[in-house]
């Protein structure tokens, strides 16, 4: 709940991980060095509180303990750029497109080696906010739109699309 803001840069991104990464801040559990495991940990949420939120060149690693994401979104509009989410159990960055659907801006960004979706639980209305992200060693490497309705024409152009797909 409440504004987060995390801003790191492409040398020294900042690093939401397990305490078992030793990649990231060295051997800080004195267990010896080790990398970490998908689901070590359940993930970032962001809630609707949370609308002023950006995270900038910042990574988030082996998430998704209890099929949670990497990142949730619970109608929050939060800016992601240039950030990375891998190594997650489950989906990297999943929308609640239902009721009250999230509507983030997520540019540059990258989604790898997920146990499922790269983005999962997207609203139609959300998808123009997706520009030049990638996907890759993901279950599924595209954007999964899940929610709204098309009663007027909607353009969607190639950088939205992740991998060159929407589902």
């Amino acid at each position: 709940d409440g504004r987060r803001v995390a801003t790191g840069s492409a040398a020294n991104p900042v690093v939401f991980t397990t305490l078992n990464d030793d990649s990231a801040g060295g051997n800080t559990n004195g267990g010896g060095v080790r990398a970490g495991t998908h689901g070590e940990w359940y993930g970032v949420l962001f809630r609707d509180t949370a609308d002023a939120s950006a995270l900038h060149y910042t990574e988030i690693r082996y998430a998704g303990s209890g099929y949670f994401p990497g990142i949730k979104l619970e109608a929050a509009d939060i800016t992601l750029d240039h950030c990375t989410i891998r190594h997650c159990y489950w989906n990297g960055l999943e929308l609640n497109g239902a009721a009250t659907p999230s509507r983030p801006t997520v540019t540059d960004s990258t989604f790898a080696n997920c146990g499922h979706i790269a983005t999962t639980g997207v609203d139609i209305s959300a998808v123009r906010g997706f520009v030049a992200n990638s996907a890759s060693g993901n279950a599924g490497n595209f954007l999964e739109i899940l929610y709204g309705t098309v009663t007027t024409p909607v353009t969607v152009g190639p950088a939205a699309m992740i991998n060159g797909a929407l589902v």
